[in-house]
């Protein structure tokens, strides 16, 4: 089923957490996506749509295992993929700035996001972000 029709379960997922938002209705119909508007500031919406993007940018990028580099369906497959975390991006800052707090929350998602999209200093930035996080659950352990 995921497979088959993911912006429609990513999408789901987003709305499960994020119907509303002060009783008013927060999605509308975009190119078979359901995209929030209205609830910038939101800190669970913004988490659940960077997610989202950045699911559908993982299965995207597990399609492309054995197929040639060099070939249309990999370019194809390739540059899906990078809009994707391309569109996760500016949700997970969001969530960054509302959040600084919940590092363990942005962090992973950030990281993974500056790596793909070729951020350097953004991404050197993220890793330390990740190392900082990794030594402080080894000192709880």
């Amino acid at each position: 089923f995921l497979s088959d029709r993911p912006l429609e379960v990513y999408a789901g997922m987003i709305k499960g957490f994020c119907i509303f938002a002060d009783g008013k209705k927060v999605f509308e119909e975009d190119n078979n996506f359901l995209a929030l508007r209205n609830i910038s500031l939101n800190v669970e919406a913004n988490y659940f749509k960077g997610l989202a993007y950045s699911c559908m940018a993982k299965e995207i990028s597990e399609k492309m295992e054995g197929i040639d580099l060099r070939s249309a369906n990999y370019q194809t497959l390739r540059m899906d993929m990078l809009e994707c975390y391309s569109n996760a991006r500016k949700p997970l800052e969001r969530l960054r700035s509302l959040s600084p707090d919940k590092a363990d929350r942005w962090a992973p998602l950030l990281y993974q996001v500056y790596l793909y999209l070729n951020e350097g200093e953004k991404f050197e930035e993220m890793e330390r972000v990740m190392q900082s996080l990794n030594k402080g659950e080894k000192g709880k352990q």
